[in-house]
Parts: C-alpha cells; structure tokens; sequence
C-alpha cells in the first residue's frame, strides 16, 4: 500500500511540474527583439569608456612609478632610519582592554589564560599586546 501512495504521489508530482511548464510557455509574451545595431553602438561606447579609465589608471601608476624613480635610492632609508619615534605627548591614550591585557601580563599570566579572561582570541590578544608599543601610558 505504501509503494503505491509513494509512486503515485510521484506521478501526480511529476503531471503537475509538466502542466505547469505547458502553461508557462503558453503565457509567455513576445520578446521584442531590439537592433543589433542599437546594441553594438552601446557596445562600442561602453569599450571606449573603458579604455579611457584604463588609460587614466595607468598614467596615474606611470607617475607613481615615476615618482618613485626620482627619489634617490640611498636617501629613502636615510629617511627611515632618522625619523624619530612619535613623541610620547602626541600618543593617543591607551585603551582600556590593551591596559587590562597589559596588567593581566605583568601579573604573570599567559597569554593564553589571558584570552580566556578576556574572551578574546589568542591572534587578538597579541595583537593588541604588539599595538600597545603606539599608546601612552
């Protein structure tokens, strides 16, 4: 009894998805169908356009390159090495949580069992641990 209440609520499945397919191509209006020529103008434009942003973005990169190019090899790590350090008054203020991590550390806590006190993932407390260098005390 099951087997024939299965294959015929198959069949009466199967009879409604093909009725409903014959419906729907009965109803389905005309498409109209536009220019070719419409099209490929559209086309035409559309490819200009891109080859002038292309051609924007590369001149742009051109001059970076350029730029760079221009500027002495030997000075730029001149530069980095004589650049100080940002001086402690134009530090932003510490955050709460890099303090709490950071009081959490100095009170003998790994680093683990700090991320389970905090509720933070261990990457994060790194993180937060490597970025409190950049905060005033």
């Amino acid at each position: 009894m099951f087997n024939f209440l299965v294959i015929l609520g198959s069949g009466l499945v199967l009879l409604g998805i093909v009725s409903k397919k014959k419906q729907l191509s009965e109803e389905q209006p005309e498409v109209q169908v536009s220019h070719p020529a419409a099209e490929t103008c559209e086309l035409e434009e559309l490819m200009k356009r891109l080859e002038q942003l292309e051609q924007l973005v590369f001149q742009s990169l051109l001059r970076q390159e350029e730029a760079k190019a221009d500027e002495p090899a030997e000075q730029v790590p001149e530069q980095k090495a004589a650049a100080p350090e940002e001086p402690a008054a134009s530090r932003k203020p510490m955050p709460d949580n890099v303090r709490a991590i950071l009081e959490y550390e100095n009170q003998g806590l790994s680093i683990q069992e700090i991320a389970n006190i905090t509720r933070m993932n261990k990457g994060e407390v790194l993180l937060l641990k490597n970025l409190s260098k950049h905060y005033s005390k």
